[in-house]
């Protein structure tokens, strides 16, 4: 009997500790538009979509996807996001970035990025929100599927010209193990 050999993928999905159809079926965690209301001060009725990112579809007209030290991308699981596995690495930055011309003036803008934190232990989370830089770090405990939300005010007063956008990172830490996944990122505004 020959024993077929794990394609490229499959193997690398083994030596990090996952079965090969373990992402298949999943169900990344999002938020409501109530609850994006919520966030962004207003009615669920003004919260208007605007486009969604993922491994499987990194590009929407002028908005783009960056992934930062990725280990692995698979774009046929889960079917409507793909995802982008992160495993820890001593000193990586880890992590994603959605970057898009400014959508609305007058409008905020609301990133929610869907992640899935896969070991039993504190996660921190930098989370940067651009133009203006601003950055902080939120502590999560795995194992689940969370969403991060990063609010960007209008900022009229900026250049038509200016990027927005928001990035989440996990630096690295020795001896920790399991790593986190990234599947999709959320652009609204209101």
């Amino acid at each position: 009997m020959i024993n077929d050999p794990l394609s490229p993928r499959d193997a690398l999905l083994s030596a990090q500790g996952f079965k090969p159809n373990r992402f298949a079926r999943v169900k990344p965690a999002v938020l409501t538009t109530a609850e994006k209301a919520k966030l962004m001060g207003t009615t669920p009725t003004a919260v208007k979509a605007a486009f969604r990112l993922n491994p499987r579809h990194p590009v929407d007209g002028g908005a783009g996807l960056t992934l930062y030290e990725t280990s692995l991308v698979i774009t046929d699981q889960p079917a409507a996001t793909g995802l982008s596995l992160f495993a820890p690495r001593l000193g990586a930055l880890m992590g994603v970035s959605a970057i898009f011309p400014r959508l609305r003036r007058g409008r905020q803008h609301l990133v929610t990025f869907s992640i899935e934190l896969f070991a039993a232990r504190p996660y921190t989370i930098r989370v940067f929100s651009f133009p203006l830089d601003s950055v902080e770090d939120r502590t999560f405990t795995g194992p689940k599927k969370l969403t991060i939300p990063v609010l960007i005010p209008p900022l009229d007063q900026l250049p038509e010209t200016v990027e927005f956008g928001a990035r989440i990172m996990e630096f690295g830490v020795a001896g920790t193990r399991g790593g986190w996944a990234f599947y999709d990122a959320d652009v609204v505004t209101a």
